[in-house]
């Protein structure tokens, strides 16, 4: 079936559904988004794929507000500004140090959550974090005056 096909059937469908008897259009998208894996790595830069490859960037910038509420371009400017360091230049940091960053943020840590970190590496040579086994304290305090 083509697509504007089923999407017919299914406003059909939802045209003749009392209310509450049967799950809707919307439900099924909300029980899918909740079920799907959207914390894994890189799904950011396969929604900037999508739109620099898309014949209509409106589109993807509608759709992509109706799922989070932001405006495509906000969205862009809150990820420059919360992910850029306080030195401004993204080069003046080690290599270890933006490795450490980005586990940090993808098991979202806090900056009291890393200096706890770093003192129980410190006093007692263990990790809470396994991703983060190896990272020096001096490292981790680095990456918790970046949060």
């Amino acid at each position: 079936m083509k697509t504007l096909k089923l999407i017919k059937e299914v406003e059909d469908v939802f045209s003749q559904t009392p209310d509450g008897k049967i799950q809707d259009a919307d439900t099924i998208l909300s029980d899918l988004l909740e079920k799907s894996d959207t914390n894994f790595s890189g799904i950011a830069f396969d929604i900037f794929e999508i739109y620099k490859n898309s014949k209509d960037p409106d589109c993807v910038e509608k759709m992509f507000y109706e799922f989070t509420g932001v405006e495509f371009d906000e969205y862009l400017k809150m990820c420059i500004k919360k992910t850029s360091t306080p030195e401004g230049d993204i080069k003046s940091c080690p290599r270890e140090v933006l490795e450490a960053y980005r586990i940090a943020t993808k098991l979202n840590l806090t900056k009291d959550n890393l200096l706890m970190e770093a003192e129980l590496i410190e006093n007692e040579g263990e990790w809470l974090h396994m991703s983060l086994m190896g990272y020096d304290v001096s490292i981790l305090r680095k990456v918790a005056e970046m949060m």
